[in-house]
């Protein structure tokens, strides 16, 4: 199974990168930070019973709609360019991770979303990743990820952009 995330990262790479040739050079070292990544995604989705507390840091701001932004503390794994927990006034809270400008990264983190979960829980069938064909288009490729048939989770990847976003929460 891990040989197919190895494909995946590479599969993504030639889709991010102008320069194939990244590919080719996929060490285990990367391998094993995608699958941090993956780990970290289950270890959020986990966190959204308690308002995702143990990560929650200071408080950035109060929005218009009575959103409340919060800083990460921790999580280092998720390898996001920034991240955020966000509140809705109704209570529902949600992880908000964005990977920006970072070919490597965003490679790793659509793998770790596609492939890596699927590794990581011995393919588990009560917890899926399925692209959201309605939403994919040809500049953007949107997938969600489902527990026992709700979704918890999404990743949008931009690739013209270099820009993948990650939304955990009950969507």
């Amino acid at each position: 199974m891990k040989k197919s995330l190895i494909l995946f990262i590479s599969l993504a790479f030639i889709l991010l990168s102008s320069q194939p040739a990244f590919c080719q050079s996929i060490t285990n070292d990367d391998e094993k930070a995608a699958l941090r990544i993956s780990n970290a995604i289950i270890q959020l989705a986990r966190g959204i019973e308690n308002n995702f507390a143990d990560i929650k840091g200071d408080s950035v701001t109060k929005t218009d709609d009575g959103t409340m932004v919060y800083q990460v503390k921790g999580n280092e794994e998720m390898l996001t360019s920034s991240q955020f927990i966000m509140i809705k006034s109704s209570g529902r809270a949600f992880y908000l991770g964005m990977y920006t400008d970072d070919t490597k990264k965003l490679a790793f983190s659509l793998g770790a979303f596609t492939a890596g979960i699927a590794v990581v829980t011995d393919n588990d069938k009560r917890l899926t990743v399925e692209q959201d064909k309605e939403k994919s288009t040809g500049e953007q490729l949107v997938y969600f990820m489902l527990v026992s048939g709700t979704k918890v989770a999404s990743y949008t990847i931009n690739a013209k952009k270099s820009e993948g976003t990650i939304i955990i929460g009950l969507l």
